[in-house]
């Protein structure tokens, strides 16, 4: 499901994409099945360093190029308002997603 997300948000489907969304997701989720949302959260911001590390050394940028390019426009197809909730919900990630994430919280909540 995590790697099909990033197909319909337009992420080329080759080979080495499968196989680098797969060692995130794995990595990132533990061995669970299930991703929970602090999973997804940070999944993404690998993702995004993985495909955009030849453009930029950043991972805010990176990420910000992630949704731009692909997940915005999936986003915009759903077309539904959510609610900020990062700073409500407890979870652990580390401090930079945190801080990347603020303004794009109400986005990846809905696309998760």
């Amino acid at each position: 499901m995590f790697f099909k997300l990033l197909v319909d948000g337009g992420v080329e489907p080759s080979q080495q994409n499968v196989s680098k969304c797969d060692l995130i997701y794995r990595t990132v989720c533990r061995g669970n099945k299930k991703m929970e949302f602090k999973d997804f959260l940070n999944a993404i911001v690998k993702v995004a360093e993985f495909l955009f590390h030849t453009v930029v050394d950043d991972s805010s940028v990176a990420l910000k190029a992630l949704l731009e390019h692909h997940l915005m426009g999936l986003y915009l197809k759903l077309a539904v308002k959510t609610e900020t909730i990062v700073e409500s919900m407890q979870l652990e990630f580390n401090e930079l997603v945190l801080v990347i994430l603020k303004d794009v919280s109400p986005t990846l909540l809905y696309i998760y």
